[in-house]
């Protein structure tokens, strides 16, 4: 069962028992039902895979989600 993405970048290290350290680890780690996306992930030129690993990295948990929320 894959876990959702809201907070990914505060909850290192990854996988169900830790054993990837980054998330490009984990990502590369999949396989089964994950496999066709890992796939496409480890197809992506590097600049590509840096670009969707800042974008994971920057869902991070809110620490005040009244405030951070806000549709300012």
């Amino acid at each position: 069962m894959t876990a959702r993405l809201w907070g990914i970048a505060d909850t290192a290290p990854y996988m169900h028992d830790g054993r990837a350290l980054t998330l490009n680890d984990a990502i590369l780690m999949h396989g089964g039902e994950a496999q066709s996306a890992r796939d496409n992930y480890a197809a992506l030129a590097e600049a590509d895979q840096a670009k969707l690993l800042e974008l994971l990295l920057s869902l991070r948990t809110p620490k005040n989600p009244a405030a951070d929320l806000s549709a300012d």
